[in-house]
């Protein structure tokens, strides 16, 4: 950019936005019960399952990263059932306490901030308890750490009845991810401080199983 005033980001976020970017945000609004609209959800959705390497639904949501956690948590983990949660970093701390604070029993396997958590770590828990979720961030922001996904994943998928929740808010689009393959079940992502929607992956239809939750819910 040429703008004299412009200060380059190279931070988690805000983001860089390219010139071309930030014009296109000046266009007239459209509404959203309109043939343009409908036309062009469609087009952003067919571009949102190839980057997430799915052929479900993405669903795209004006909230925040913390929006996103809280939809995952009440929707996804039924109240009398517990969640794991992986821990080792602030925003996986942070998504552990917001689903306590919606009233889930949560469990939680720590490790130290600059470490990975490990899929032998998950199979012992899974061994000892019932669990309705697990709940990992991708890439932890706070700490750089890129936890095994793929591995992870390869366990959860021997426990029918728990799903596999991961934030991949730093992550997407910079570490590999194939959220079919590796049986992600859902995957809130945004880039947070970003001028941009959040966008939620939903892959079982036994998500309708879940919607008997029985806690009120008015946004997430």
């Amino acid at each position: 950019m040429s703008n004299a005033n412009h200060k380059r980001l190279v931070i988690p976020g805000p983001v860089e936005v390219r010139e071309e970017i930030l014009q296109a945000q000046t266009q007239w609004m459209i509404g959203h019960r309109s043939t343009a609209f409908a036309d062009l959800y469609g087009r952003i959705h067919t571009k949102m399952q190839s980057a997430f390497q799915t052929q479900n639904r993405v669903v795209l949501l004006g909230a925040s990263g913390t929006g996103m956690w809280e939809g995952a948590s009440r929707n996804c983990i039924r109240d009398d059932k517990k969640a794991l949660h992986l821990v080792g970093g602030a925003f996986s701390e942070r998504w552990a306490e917001i689903s306590k604070a919606n009233g889930k029993e949560v469990d939680i396997i720590t490790v130290e901030w600059g470490q990975a958590h490990t899929p032998e770590m998950v199979a012992d828990a899974l061994k000892k308890e019932t669990y309705d979720a697990v709940c990992v961030v991708h890439n932890e922001t706070s700490t750089g750490v890129t936890n095994p996904i793929a591995a992870i994943g390869e366990i959860v998928k021997q426990y029918e009845d728990t799903l596999f929740l991961v934030d991949t808010v730093s992550g997407f689009l910079g570490a590999e991810l194939h959220v079919d393959a590796w049986g992600i079940d859902q995957q809130p992502e945004g880039l947070r401080a970003a001028p941009r929607p959040r966008l939620c992956h939903r892959q079982r239809e036994s998500f309708g199983t879940r919607q008997a939750n029985p806690i009120s819910r008015l946004l997430f």
